[in-house]
């Protein structure tokens, strides 16, 4: 069986090799998320660049001053050009009481447990510098190629410390043209009444991320209570 492989191109694989050299130098260092699966699906105009490392966080403005730290979470952010980057180091997360944030954050060395705390197995797969591609659900790349959307873990927890989720699964469904896996989509249907506990602001943000077409597809959805998914 041969190994998967994801490699940026142009500026977005400068960018990770600069990263290489600083941050993951101290490291571990890995491409993670939506830039993962939609280089693998060969998606053109890839901006967003997440990474995770077991380094700390706080290293980043070493290297970039202009970087913002977001020391709740673990997360650095800054602009490369047209390239949004984030670098989160490991962690795992629980006890969400205002359906967004974590109350509890805990700072791990391991991939393997990193990746708990993501949404969909599509959104973590994990890439390093070389393109090697590590699935740590065993069914991120399954499901890539069966066009799945699928939870990590229970799906009710997942909606429920986390409802914007719901969005974010009705949004990636519509713009891949995937199905959504059986007990993922009873979970949205069991949660849609969490919908409203969306900031307004994070519903916009999430929404803004796609067309109007879909977004104009996502609120008619989610007003009908989902009866046709």
């Amino acid at each position: 069986m041969s190994e998967t492989v994801c490699i940026l191109e142009g500026k977005a694989r400068i960018i990770f090799r600069k990263l290489q050299k600083t941050i993951g130098k101290h490291g571990q260092l890995y491409l993670v998320g939506g830039a993962v699966r939609d280089t693998l699906l060969q998606k053109p105009g890839v901006r967003d660049l997440d990474f995770a490392t077991d380094c700390n966080y706080k290293a980043v403005v070493n290297y970039f001053p202009k970087a913002v730290l977001f020391p709740r979470f673990g997360t650095a952010s800054f602009k490369i050009e047209e390239y949004n980057i984030t670098v989160s180091s490991f962690r795992v997360e629980s006890l969400y009481e205002d359906f967004r944030h974590p109350s509890m954050v805990m700072f791990v060395r391991s991939l393997e447990e990193d990746y708990h705390r993501r949404d969909f197995t599509i959104n973590s797969l994990y890439a390093d510098i070389n393109g090697h591609v590590i699935d740590p659900t065993k069914l991120g790349l399954s499901d890539l190629k069966n066009k799945l959307i699928r939870c990590i873990g229970d799906p009710n927890e997942k909606f429920s410390e986390d409802p914007l989720r719901i969005v974010r699964a009705l949004r990636l469904t519509l713009e891949l043209g995937f199905n959504i896996e059986p007990n993922t989509l009873l979970g949205i249907k069991e949660n849609i009444h969490l919908i409203k506990e969306i900031r307004p602001f994070k519903l916009a943000e999430e929404l803004n991320k796609t067309s109007d077409k879909i977004k104009q597809e996502i609120m008619r959805l989610l007003n009908s209570g989902l009866v046709e998914l």
